[in-house]
């Protein structure tokens, strides 16, 4: 008697000892994920995975593979069937170019399969990273991205019924900030070209277009007025709809802007008001006056409207009489005649502009 209550003592014990010790356990799997999923106000806008996309199969501590490379790493086994994980680059900050893995095999031999996937989750591409291993370890090995310059929201990594590998971080060589979710790159709204994206704001509302959802202030969002890659340009302009407000109507003419081939009613079609030959009419003021020579009706600022000085050339310096202040030939009073201030030799002192500040040297 004395013998079988010892044994269902011991039975007893050991049963505890593999509770504690499975609850330690579970304690300690928690707190890992704990630490690894951790608490912030939100990702940065960086080079690196936001956020995890999904998982199936065996994926443990998935977090662990956003952010940049830190040593912790999620493990994906291609054990019952195989595994994948998706992390998401983030919304406005897609890839557009090869992708840096940081990872770790307990193999040699083990190459992980990987699917670029568009923001809908279309697979856009694929490839296997390259990299001969000689030996188990931590690599930085690149993965080409074939597609370039498409943007890839996000990136699965597969692996087959035998593999097991370890993730630390992805980054995309080139990627494209999005501050406003609007479709239009940060890059792509620096209207002016100088580098800084705080000075463009087309709708004057004190908020700069890389970071407003409505860039023209019309009441419809920028990612509405261009559904597609290039945006929409009703008029054909070269001014794309979602900087040219559906109600605003500059020269009266009935006809609103972004319907409006002339916008300013001075004669000179939107699409020539381009003076530094750059594509985009919306960074040309000749005056200096605040309002793009496509929107204003005094494009020198001589107190003469456009259309009232035409495109003839008084003064034979190359410079149509609309764009030239001072029609007797030296418009900044240097000394040097108009049409000699062409340093190019093109016959056009227009896009003469030694000193790159802007003005063209004709009136600098």
């Amino acid at each position: 008697m004395y013998c079988n209550n010892y044994h269902k003592n011991l039975v007893f014990k050991d049963k505890w000892k593999f509770t504690k010790g499975a609850l330690s356990l579970i304690a300690v799997l928690i707190g890992l994920i704990y630490l690894a999923d951790g608490v912030s106000a939100g990702p940065p806008v960086d080079e690196y995975a936001d956020s995890v996309g999904g998982s199936s199969g065996i994926v443990v501590f998935a977090n662990n593979a956003t952010g940049s490379p830190d040593g912790n790493f999620a493990a994906v086994a291609g054990l019952l069937g195989g595994g994948d994980l998706t992390l998401d680059m983030g919304q406005g900050e897609e890839g557009t170019g090869n992708l840096i893995v940081y990872y770790q095999v307990l193999e040699t031999g083990v190459m992980p399969h990987i699917n670029f996937l568009d923001e809908d989750r279309n697979v856009i591409a694929s490839t296997t990273l390259s990299g001969l291993m000689i030996s188990p370890g931590t690599l930085a090995v690149t993965a080409t991205y074939p597609n370039s310059p498409t943007r890839y929201r996000y990136v699965q990594f597969i692996s087959d019924i035998t593999e097991v590998f370890l993730i630390d971080a992805i980054e995309a060589v080139t990627f494209s900030p999005d501050d406003d979710g609007d479709g239009i790159l940060n890059s792509d709204e620096d209207r002016n070209h100088d580098g800084n994206f705080d000075n463009d704001d087309t709708d004057g509302d004190t908020i700069p277009n890389y970071q407003d959802t409505d860039d023209d202030g019309d009441g419809i969002d920028t990612a509405t007025e261009c559904p597609s890659n290039p945006c929409t340009d009703s008029d054909g302009d070269t001014v794309p709809n979602y900087l040219e407000p559906n109600n605003v109507d500059t020269d009266t003419d009935s006809a609103m802007n972004h319907a409006d081939n002339d916008d300013d009613g001075d004669t000179i079609l939107t699409a020539d008001e381009d003076i530094n030959g750059n594509g985009d009419p919306t960074d040309d003021d000749l005056d200096g006056d605040g309002k793009p020579n496509y929107l204003d009706d005094d494009d020198d600022g001589d107190g003469t409207l456009t259309k009232d000085e035409g495109t003839g050339d008084s003064d034979g310096d190359g410079i149509p009489n609309y764009l030239d202040p001072n029609s007797g030939g030296d418009s900044d009073s240097d000394g040097i005649i108009d049409g000699d201030e062409d340093p190019n030799g093109d016959n056009n002192p227009l896009n003469d502009d030694t000193d790159g500040d802007g003005t063209p040297n004709y009136l600098d």
